[in-house]
C-alpha cells in the first residue's frame, strides 16, 4: 500500500504521477458507463443527486437522533440548502465532461504500488466498493482531503490552499483539458467536491445495510455526518 511504503512527505510525487493516469482511465471508461451500470454500479450522476439528497433528508429526519437521525434544526437547515445544492448539480451536469466511473474512496491505502515511483506498470487501485457512475471529478473530494490530511497539510476550512495539493489537482486535470479551460476545470472540481458529500452519504448508506446499529454508531453515523458536511463553509459555494 502506498501509505505503508512511503513517508507522508514523499507522497506528493506519487500522486502527481498516478492521478493523470486515473483521469485518463475515467475518460476512456466513459464510453462503457451503460455496461457498468448494468453490472450494478449505482447511478450517481449530478442530475440524480438532489433527488437522493431529498430522500436522505426525509429518512434521517424521521429517525431518532441516537440512531443517526437529524435534529429538527439540522433537518430544517439542510432543507434550506436544497435549492443551492440543486443549482450546483445543474451547473455540474451542464459541463461537457461525460459521466464515468469514479472510485469515491481513492486514498493512499487503496493504492498498491510495489515498484519504484517511476514505474506505473504494476500500480493497482483497489477497493472499488464505493464506486459509482457520476461526474468523474467526484473522486477529488476524498482524494484531495486524504492527501492533505496524511501529508500533514489538513484543509482546515475545507478549501484547497496548499500549492502542493493544488498542483496535484491540476496534474489530475491534464486528462480533461480537451473539455475546457483550466479555470473551468477547476470550477467543476470545486462543484464536484461540494456535491460529493451526498455520494459519500449514499455509499455509507449502502455499506451499512447489513451491519448492526452498534457498528454504525462506532463510525459516528457516517450518513448523517456526510450530509452535515453540506453545512460547512467550504461546501456552500455560490
Amino acid at each position: 500500500m502506498l501509505r505503508s511504503k512511503t513517508e507522508p512527505e514523499a507522497m506528493w510525487g506519487y500522486w502527481e504521477r498516478l492521478l493523470p493516469r486515473y483521469g485518463e482511465a475515467q475518460v476512456a471508461l466513459a464510453a462503457d458507463r451503460s455496461r457498468m451500470r448494468a453490472c450494478g454500479a449505482p447511478d450517481r450522476a449530478p442530475a440524480q443527486l438532489p433527488l437522493e439528497l431529498g430522500r436522505l433528508l426525509d429518512n434521517l429526519a424521521s429517525q431518532p437522533i441516537e440512531e443517526g437521525g437529524l435534529t429538527g434544526q439540522q433537518a430544517t437547515t439542510l432543507e434550506r440548502v436544497l435549492p443551492a445544492y440543486e443549482g450546483r448539480c445543474v451547473e455540474l451536469a451542464a459541463s461537457p465532461i461525460p459521466n464515468s466511473l469514479q472510485h469515491d474512496d481513492l486514498h493512499s491505502n487503496n493504492v498498491c504500488w510495489p515498484g519504484e515511483m517511476a514505474d506505473l506498470s504494476s500500480v493497482r487501485i483497489i477497493d472499488w466498493g464505493d464506486a459509482s457512475i457520476g461526474h468523474p471529478f467526484g473522486s477529488m473530494l476524498v482524494t484531495l482531503n486524504s492527501i492533505a490530511f496524511y501529508t500533514g497539510e489538513p484543509l482546515g476550512d475545507g478549501e484547497l490552499h496548499d500549492p502542493r495539493v493544488l498542483r496535484i489537482r491540476d496534474a489530475y486535470l491534464e486528462a480533461f483539458k480537451v473539455f475546457g479551460s483550466l479555470t473551468e476545470l477547476r470550477r467543476w472540481v470545486a462543484l464536484a467536491r461540494s456535491t460529493g458529500c451526498v455520494t459519500r452519504a449514499l455509499a455509507w448508506e449502502r455499506a451499512q445495510e447489513h451491519v448492526s446499529q452498534t457498528v454504525i454508531a462506532e463510525y459516528e453515523f457516517p450518513v448523517r455526518s456526510w450530509l452535515l458536511e453540506l453545512l460547512q463553509p467550504w461546501a456552500e459555494m455560490q
